[in-house]
C-alpha cells in the first residue's frame, strides 16, 4: 500500500456549498499525508489546512455566477472576471461569426454576455445543477450543469475556472452530446437560410 506522504499523487476534493463531502479522487496536484492535511507541491512540506480563503473564494463564485447570470446582470457577472481574464465556450463563434471560441479581457467578455442575456428566455437553458463543486484547493473550481434536469433535458455544461486573488482568471465551458447537437442543428439551419437568400437573390 502507497504511503500518500510520499506517494505521487493526492486527492481532489468534492464540496456541497461550505461543507466537505466525504468523496475524492486520485490526481497528481494535491498531496496528502497520513491525517488528510494537504501538503501543496514539496511532499516534505506541510502547510496546514486548505486556505480558507480560497474556498471562501469557491464558494463565493460557485454561488454568485450561477445568480448573476440567471438574472441576467452583465455588470455583476463581469465583476467576478479579472480584468484580463480569457473565457473559452464553443457559443463565443455560434453567437459571433468568425471569432474563435477564445475571448480576452473585459471588452471582449462583456458583449459576450450583454448578447447572450438579450437572448434569453430560452427553454434549453435552465440553470439546473446541485450544490456540489470541486477543487484542487490552490487554484481550480469546477461544477457541472448536467442535461438531465427536473423539468427536461437542458444544455448542458461542464464550468472550469481557474481562480487568482479572489477573481476568474480563466474559464473554459464545456459542452456536452445535447448542446452541442444543438449548436450543429442552428448552424444547419443558418447556413440552409444563407444559401437559400444567396439563391433567390435577396
Amino acid at each position: 500500500m502507497l504511503n500518500e506522504s510520499i506517494s505521487p499523487f493526492g486527492r481532489v476534493e468534492m464540496w456541497r456549498g461550505d461543507c466537505r463531502l466525504n468523496i475524492s479522487v486520485a490526481a497528481s496536484f494535491v498531496w496528502r499525508s497520513h491525517g488528510g492535511t494537504p501538503i501543496m507541491d514539496d511532499p516534505t512540506t506541510m502547510y496546514g489546512s486548505l486556505r480558507d480563503d480560497f474556498l471562501a473564494h469557491c464558494k463565493r463564485i460557485h454561488r454568485e455566477r450561477d445568480t448573476r447570470a440567471k438574472s441576467l446582470d452583465t455588470d455583476g457577472l463581469l465583476s467576478l472576471y479579472a480584468q484580463d481574464a480569457v473565457l473559452e465556450t464553443p457559443l463565443v463563434p455560434a453567437i459571433f461569426e468568425g471569432h474563435s471560441g477564445i475571448l480576452r479581457g473585459h471588452p471582449e467578455i462583456r458583449p459576450f454576455f450583454e448578447e447572450g442575456a438579450r437572448r434569453r428566455p430560452n427553454e434549453l437553458v435552465r440553470w439546473y445543477r446541485n450544490d456540489n463543486w470541486f477543487t484542487d484547493g490552490k487554484r481550480v473550481l469546477i461544477w457541472e450543469y448536467p442535461r438531465q434536469a427536473p423539468d427536461g433535458d437542458q444544455i448542458e455544461l461542464m464550468e472550469v475556472m481557474e481562480i487568482e486573488k479572489g477573481l476568474i482568471q480563466h474559464h473554459r465551458i464545456y459542452w456536452g452530446w445535447f448542446g452541442v447537437n444543438q449548436l450543429t442543428q442552428n448552424a444547419v439551419r443558418k447556413a440552409t437560410l444563407t444559401s437559400y437568400t444567396n439563391g433567390r437573390g435577396f
